[in-house]
């Protein structure tokens, strides 16, 4: 009876050991920093399709337009929307969007019906059409859509703005 004492003991003593000798957990990462890859893809695109003619107001109104919705349409999407200055960069350049495609729209009424807008009007609205553009690029270093994606750059690296 001696020997099955010792087993049992033995068992009892390995089992204990297990379970005292738990493996060390690592402390949970820290979450990752937010993605707005798509936010400024969009802000690209939208930058590269501006441009203004005395023709059609914007270079290619369709290509514009469909930037500014899918840049509307991602930033709702955003699973994980920016804050801050970033969140801020990004509605600027989505209402300054809005205005010169608003003041586009009017412009081209006016050019392309004359008789419908007497006394210069297409030359008002190519006015306004022109503040709309510089809301969007007041010069070269402060261009709206430009400040938005450094924004959005140091919103998903905070640390390395530091």
């Amino acid at each position: 009876m001696r020997p099955a004492i010792s087993l049992v003991s033995v068992l009892i003593l390995l089992s204990a050991a297990l379970l005292g000798c738990r493996r060390a957990t690592a402390p949970p990462l820290p979450p990752p920093p937010p993605d707005f890859t798509t936010l400024k893809r969009d802000l690209l695109e939208l930058d590269q399709s501006l441009g203004l003619s005395r023709r059609t107001g914007i270079v290619h109104p369709d290509r514009y337009i469909a930037a500014v919705q899918q840049l509307e349409r991602d930033y709702r999407l955003q699973r994980e929307k920016p804050t801050g200055p970033a969140q801020q960069g990004v509605e600027a350049a989505i209402r300054a969007a809005n205005r010169l495609g608003q003041a586009g729209a009017q412009y081209v009424a006016a050019y392309r019906r004359p008789d419908d807008y007497p006394n210069g009007e297409a030359d008002r609205r190519w006015d306004l059409l022109n503040a709309a553009y510089l809301d969007l690029r007041p010069s070269a270093d402060q261009d709206v859509i430009d400040l938005a994606v450094r924004q959005l750059e140091a919103a998903e690296h905070p640390i390395s703005q530091k």
